[in-house]
């Protein structure tokens, strides 16, 4: 197995992947800020996390997934590209799980539902170090849009409005939202001054 013949089996079964811009922009900045550890929340089948350990051979990631069967294909793929002993699929919600349970990481990457995205900043903040990196994808929800006559796609977009402006307003980071893919958001933790 390869990267290349993972993302075109995601890509053939509809699974949601980062696509290749996005995926770019995450690696460099893994690079930049020398990122050693890494908490993703939102597995799908591993390629995210995969590609961003077999690009980084210092890194260290667990991934959590609500979905099983995704956890267990995610876990096979880690093992047949031999990144099994750097990259820990964990089945679990996000939104249940108890965040205390994971190390503080230097970077927190959030690629789950869309519609809990704030409750995932929150409930995972105390995971991320001082000065660590937090990513958030998929910020402009430019798929959702395309279907805005739908009542429950109108709640998301305005709950997703509501969360951009309060994530660039708000003081515990620096926050710049970058044109990539569906929009990234990438924020620094700010070091904790007295």
């Amino acid at each position: 197995m390869t990267l290349e013949s993972l993302k075109a089996r995601a890509r053939q079964g509809g699974v949601p992947i980062l696509d290749d811009d996005t995926l770019e922009a995450i690696q460099t900045l893994i690079s930049v800020h020398q990122v050693t550890t890494l908490l993703e929340l939102g597995s799908g089948i591993g390629y995210s996390a995969c590609a961003f350990a077999y690009a980084h051979p210092q890194l260290k990631i667990q991934s959590l997934e609500q979905d099983e069967a995704r956890v267990k294909d995610a876990t096979n793929n880690a093992e047949a590209l031999k990144l099994s002993d750097r990259v820990q699929f964990v089945h679990a919600n996000a939104r249940t799980v108890d965040p205390s349970l994971f190390h503080t990481v230097d970077c927190l990457f959030i690629d789950a539902a869309k519609a809990h995205q704030a409750a995932f900043l929150d409930r995972f903040f105390p995971c991320v170090k001082p000065g660590g990196l937090i990513l958030i994808d998929n910020i402009a929800l430019n798929r959702v849009k395309k279907h805005t006559q739908s009542r429950a796609a109108r709640a998301l977009l305005r709950k997703s409005d509501v969360f951009k402006a309060n994530l660039i307003e708000d003081s515990r980071l620096d926050c710049t939202l970058h044109a990539v893919g569906d929009t990234l958001a990438v924020c620094i933790k700010k070091e904790v001054t007295r």
